[in-house]
């Protein structure tokens, strides 16, 4: 595989779950694995951040 190749991976999810994800993708003007990608990166960026804070007011 070379390096700008990216791994598929199968994702299995409810499909209440896809049709909302779907939705927002589609009202975002993206493909429903560029929102995938969005969120999660959301998501993780969120958490470094909660953690920074959390670190930050344990040294005060």
């Amino acid at each position: 595989m070379s390096r700008h190749q990216q791994q598929s991976y199968p994702l299995r999810m409810d499909d209440e779950l896809r049709k909302q994800l779907v939705e927002r993708a589609k009202a975002g003007f993206r493909s429903l694995n560029a929102e995938i990608n969005a969120r999660l990166t959301a998501s993780i960026q969120q958490e470094e951040k909660e953690e920074m804070r959390e670190h930050a007011t344990d040294r005060a």
